[in-house]
C-alpha cells in the first residue's frame, strides 16, 4: 500500500492513511445526521475525500474465557463492528477503490460462479461429517482442506502460527470424532504449475509460480515464502479463453480489482482456485517487473476522475 501511496502523492494528490481494527477503534467518531450522514473520525470528515482505498479490517477473533471482563470486551467490540459497518453502508460506493461489502468475499459462492461461467473447478465439499470426507477421500484420493473465510494468522507466547491449505488423508481422521468443525474438501489437483493473475480495470499481470519444484511448496506455495525457500517465479500469458472467462467473473462479482489463482494441471486444465478482493500484488509487480504501483495509482485516480 505504502508504494502506491506514494506514487499518488508524487502525482499531486494528497494523501491520509488510518488504521482500524477491533483492537485500536478508539479514535473520536462522530455520526451528526443519520439523513445526511456526516460523518468524521478523528480530524477527518469521510464525506470530503476523493476517493477511500479500503483495504481490510481486522475483524474479532472470539477467546475460549469465560470472564465476565471478555465477554464484556467482546460485546464493545461488536457494537464497534456495527458502527463501522453502518457507516460503511451508507457512505456511497463511488467514494470507495473496493467497496468494503465486496472485500470478504464468500469462497463457495465465487467457485460456483465460476463454474456457471465454465470454468473447470476442483470437486469440492463442505461438511462437518467424517464419514462424507472418508467417502469423499476414497472417491478422489488424497484431499486438502482450506478454510471457508480468510486464513487465520496470530501471534502466541512469541511463536507464529499461520493457516495453509493443508493435506487430509484417511489416517488423520480416524482418531476424530463422526462430527466435525465444519470444513472445506477439494480433491488435490496434480499441477504442473500454479498461476497468480493480479487483475486491473480488465487487464491482467499474471504469474507462473513453480512451486512444484520445492517440497515446501508443493501443497501451498506460500509457505515457501514464510520459510524463506525460493521458487521460480516468471511473467505468462493466460489464453484468451482464460482470459475472457476471468473478466466475466470479475465484472458478475462487481470487482474493478483482485488477485485470482489457478492451477494447472498435468492434464493441461486451467483450474480456478479463487478471487481475493484485496489481495497482495507486491509479489507479482517486483517478480515481473509489471510496475504495478505506479499502475494502481493511476486506476484510482482514473476511477475518481470518471464517477
Amino acid at each position: 500500500m505504502q508504494h502506491v501511496t506514494d506514487w499518488l502523492s508524487v502525482k499531486g494528490s494528497s494523501v491520509e492513511k488510518i488504521v482500524l481494527s477491533d483492537d485500536n477503534m478508539v479514535y473520536p467518531f462522530f455520526i451528526k445526521d443519520l439523513d445526511s450522514l456526516c460523518a468524521f473520525m478523528m480530524d477527518y470528515d469521510l464525506n470530503s475525500y476523493d476517493k477511500i482505498w479500503f483495504h481490510r479490517y481486522k475483524r474479532i477473533v472470539t477467546s475460549s474465557s469465560n470472564s465476565f471482563r471478555n465477554k464484556i470486551e467482546l460485546f464493545q467490540k461488536e457494537e464497534i463492528r456495527t458502527l463501522f459497518d453502518y457507516l460503511l453502508s451508507e457512505l456511497p460506493e463511488s467514494l470507495f477503490v473496493i467497496h468494503p461489502a465486496k472485500i470478504d468475499m464468500n469462497k463457495l459462492v465465487v467457485l460456483k460462479k465460476a463454474k456457471k461461467l465454465g470454468m473447470i473447478i476442483p470437486h469440492t465439499i463442505v461438511t462437518n461429517r467424517k464419514d462424507e470426507v472418508m467417502g469423499f477421500i476414497n472417491k478422489y484420493g488424497t484431499s486438502v482442506i482450506k478454510p471457508l473465510s480468510n486464513c487465520f494468522s496470530t501471534v502466541y507466547e512469541g511463536i507464529s502460527y499461520s493457516m495453509f491449505t493443508s493435506i487430509i488423508d484417511k489416517e488423520m481422521l480416524v482418531e476424530h470424532d463422526d462430527l466435525l468443525f465444519p470444513i472445506m474438501v477439494q480433491e488435490k489437483i496434480a499441477k504442473q504449475y500454479e498461476i497468480r493473475i493480479f487483475f486491473l480495470a480488465g487487464s491482467m499481470y499474471s504469474m507462473a509460480i513453480f512451486s512444484q519444484l520445492d517440497d515446501s511448496s508443493r501443497i501451498d506455495w506460500r509457505i515457501s515464502q514464510q520459510n524463506n525457500n525460493l521458487i521460480r517465479n516468471v511473467p505468462y500469458l493466460l489464453p484468451y479463453d482464460v482470459q475472457e472467462k476471468v473478466r466475466l467473473l470479475m465484472d458478475e462479482l462487481g470487482l474493478k480489482t483482485g488477485s485470482i489463482d489457478f492451477i494447472r494441471s498435468e492434464d493441461g486444465d486451467f483450474v480456478f482456485l479463487e478471487v481475493n478482493p484485496v489481495g497482495q500484488f507486491g509479489m507479482v509487480s517486483e517478480l515481473c517487473n509489471y510496475s504495478l504501483y505506479h499502475k494502481y495509482a493511476d486506476f484510482i485516480l482514473s476511477d475518481k476522475n470518471n464517477d
